[in-house]
Order: C-alpha cells, then sequence, then structure tokens
C-alpha cells in the first residue's frame, strides 16, 4: 500500500511513487495499491483516477491524447485503491505516464475532505 494522505485537516498533500511494467503485462495486472488513511474510524473513502494525466513516448515527446488515448490505460478500484492494467500496453505508443489519484472521504461534513497522489508508471 501507499499512503496518499492523513485527513486530520482539510487539506491534500502529493505523494510521489513510481512502477516499473513490461509491454507484456496482463490486462487486471495489479500495478500498486494506493491507500488513504482517514482518523475518523467511521470514514469511507473513494479513490478516482482525475487529471491530470500525461504521458509520453520513446523519444520523451508528450503523446497527444487526439492522437492516441491514454487515459483509459489503467484503472483504480474506488474501494480498494487498487490500480491494474486496463488496456493492453503499447510502448511504441506510450513509454511513460503519469496520472494523478484522488482519494475524497464520503462520509466528512462540510468542505469535501480529500488528499492526491502521482503514480508514474515506466513501461519497458
Amino acid at each position: 500500500h501507499r499512503d496518499l494522505h492523513s485527513f486530520p485537516t482539510r487539506r491534500s498533500s502529493d505523494l510521489d511513487t513510481s512502477s516499473s511494467l513490461t509491454a507484456d503485462e496482463n490486462i487486471d495486472f495489479l500495478v500498486t495499491s494506493m491507500r488513504a488513511i482517514d482518523i475518523d474510524p467511521d470514514s469511507v473513502l473513494r479513490y478516482s483516477l482525475v487529471e491530470p494525466i500525461t504521458a509520453y513516448d520513446l523519444k520523451g515527446q508528450l503523446v497527444d491524447v487526439s492522437q492516441y488515448d491514454y487515459r483509459d490505460l489503467f484503472r483504480i478500484s474506488p474501494q480498494s485503491g487498487e490500480i491494474r492494467i486496463n488496456k493492453k500496453l503499447d510502448i511504441t505508443k506510450v513509454q511513460k505516464i503519469s496520472y494523478t489519484v484522488k482519494a475524497v472521504d464520503t462520509t466528512a461534513d462540510g468542505p469535501e475532505q480529500s488528499g492526491t497522489g502521482k503514480e508514474h508508471n515506466s513501461i519497458d
């Protein structure tokens, strides 16, 4: 598990993590598991992948999402924070991808209590 944030305050904090993958990983392969910590024992946390999501090709050039939509290469379980491969990885199109993970306390009163983290994936 990679901790995103502890929720005693209403501010979010960033945490960067990295994973290395091979282009032949299977769909549904578990990449990592993000975990947020809330001091409220009755909290219910929900995870999502949110913008910014960026990808780079083998030359280090930013991939244009209109040319190749990489935003759904990975998915996250809203309940567990598990990040899995959603589509076949193609190193000829994307070699590095970074996405933002957001955790929200759905039972919090008042302003939204959330935290974000970044997951960086390299595909070899």
